[in-house]
């Protein structure tokens, strides 16, 4: 029976070995296996340089190289192209990895060349080398074609996409273009019906009173003409890089007066009289309500005093019941006073649940005796009866607190600094912090309260320097707004839509607006101590 010696003896003596070529005559299961453990799993071609992981896996070392690029690279660690583990790379690099002595010595084995018994061995040496390079340039080759593939239908499959979005685009700027069409032609009509409407009123007058040539009143010829001058203002704008336009009337603005007296010091808010001719208006530094004659534009009567107030900054009037409501910033609260200045009640104070307060600026009071305050340092609008009674708030989402339990409301604002409520139900907030106007429809009471619009900074104020501090809106739901950044009054519809601007040197810091029932826009210039009257 042979040993083991005589059996390495007869290994040794053999002729120099062939490269193995599994379909030779090798079994089929014994060369797929032989395969398997002689194949690089990256590259599925024979190991050139097998190096060993931690993790007992074993890989090309050329291979591991080219997978080891990257962000792993840079951090000294990579993951097992097999089990995914973490590996750190030797300080040497992929070299620094142990040699598979086994799987090199089997390779060896297999990988001599078959040759002729009499075929010299230094040919059989010198082969070697040489199908090894040829292999590793093969395998780079198609590396590379592979990569030309990706990348050619890659770029194939971003033309098509490109495609897809422009046509979608282009369809949708049509689309724009046809809605807008379609806009213009109704306010066409729209202007053109009111004006020959208006035209048809005048002509009809003047038949009128040729007719009756000895009543003719003054007054009434005064207004015909005023008619006459204002019915065909209207004027139409394109804004064509938001692809937008607005109606409006083109009468002009100015500044009409301004309105200066002792005590008139840091004016904010301003509120006009809802029974009388008057214009009530907060003078911060004096902590005084000053009550101007609209009309004569005078001084008629002030109250207030620090055993009040401390810093009295908004201003609302309840015409119902002729009692007025004035947000105190530094002591947290609302005031609420008699027409005549008498000191009636107060409504909250510092805190943060429903009713209380932090800084509250803005203030108003809707037709329904519901008060609208800007809490501004709680980022909310709190919506409250004529008590005091905390009724929700405006735009907030009632939530739950998972921690304690308690119901919180999340808030929409970040400062919102003034709010107005039109006779149509139409809410306007300013908020300074996101730059922006948001609108809301109030009319079903605070539990129904929704956004109807917001007014950003890139829609409306045209410039990021827009701070939007106070704001009003008008009897047919047009929008005022004190926009500081640009130290301007903006006009827009309830939409968002743009109407026009006005602007003034005069102008430094517009802190409260106000729309009288003539529609003239009267505000208080916190810098320059005055109240502003334009028409």
């Amino acid at each position: 029976m042979p040993t083991a010696g005589s059996m390495s003896q007869r290994v040794k003596a053999r002729a120099p070995r062939v490269p193995f070529d599994p379909k030779s005559k090798t079994p089929r299961r014994m060369s797929q296996s032989v395969t398997d453990v002689i194949t690089c799993p990256i590259c599925l071609e024979v190991f050139v340089g097998p190096k060993m992981l931690p993790c007992q896996h074993t890989f090309c070392l050329l291979c591991l190289q080219n997978y080891n690029t990257g962000a792993s690279a840079r951090r000294g660690t990579f993951k097992c192209p097999q089990c995914r583990r973490d590996v750190e790379v030797p300080e040497s690099g992929m070299n620094g990895f142990p040699n598979n002595i086994s799987v090199q010595s089997f390779i060896d084995a297999l990988t001599q060349e078959r040759v002729n018994l009499n075929s010299p061995a230094n040919d059989v040496a010198a082969a070697g080398p040489h199908q090894q390079l040829l292999r590793e340039l093969e395998k780079g080759h198609r590396g590379v074609q592979d990569q030309i593939n990706r990348f050619q239908t890659k770029c194939t499959s971003i033309v098509s996409e490109i495609s897809l979005a422009a046509e979608k685009r282009i369809q949708e700027i049509f689309d724009e273009k046809n809605a807008l069409i379609q806009q213009v032609e109704a306010s066409k009509t729209q202007a053109v019906c009111a004006m020959e409407a208006a035209a048809k009123r005048i002509q009809e007058n003047i038949q009128r009173l040729n007719q009756e040539k000895e009543g003719v009143n003054a007054e009434e010829v005064k207004a015909l003409l005023t008619e006459s001058a204002t019915s065909a203002t209207f004027e139409l704008d394109l804004d064509a890089k938001s692809f937008t336009f607005s109606l409006g009337k083109s009468s002009s603005l100015s500044l009409k007066h301004q309105i200066t007296t002792t005590g008139l010091h840091r004016p904010v808010g301003i509120a006009v009289s809802p029974w009388s001719q008057e214009v009530f208006a907060v003078s911060t530094e004096t902590l005084r309500v000053m009550v101007f004659d609209l009309v004569k534009g005078k001084l008629v009567r002030s109250f207030g005093s620090k055993d009040n107030f401390m810093y009295p900054s908004g201003i609302a009037l309840d015409g119902e019941r002729q009692e007025i409501f004035v947000s105190d910033k530094y002591k947290h609260c609302i005031h609420v006073l008699s027409k005549e200045g008498k000191y009636l009640r107060q409504l909250g104070f510092k805190g943060n649940t429903g009713g209380h307060f932090n800084s509250p600026e803005g203030i108003a009071v809707d037709s329904q005796g519901r008060v609208y305050v800007c809490d501004t340092g709680n980022a909310r609008v709190q919506i409250l009866d004529r008590t005091g009674i905390y009724m929700g708030d405006l735009g907030g989402t009632m939530k739950i607190d998972l921690l304690t339990g308690k119901k919180v409301v999340e808030t929409r604002f970040m400062e919102p600094t003034d709010v107005a409520v039109g006779a149509d139900g139409t809410a306007a907030v300013a908020d300074t912090g996101f730059h922006r106007v948001e609108v809301f429809n109030v009319r079903g009471g605070p539990n129904e309260a929704r956004t109807k619009h917001k007014v950003t900074v890139d829609q409306f104020f045209r410039a990021h320097t827009g701070a939007p501090h106070c704001v009003v809106v008008d009897a047919h739901g047009t929008i005022l707004v004190g926009d500081n950044g640009n130290q301007c009054i903006q006009m827009l519809k309830w939409d968002g839509s743009f109407l026009r601007t006005f602007s003034d040197s005069k102008i430094a810091w517009v802190a409260g607006i106000a729309v009288t029932p003539t529609y003239d826009i009267v505000f208080t210039d916190f810098k320059k101590h005055f109240i502003g009257v334009i028409s």
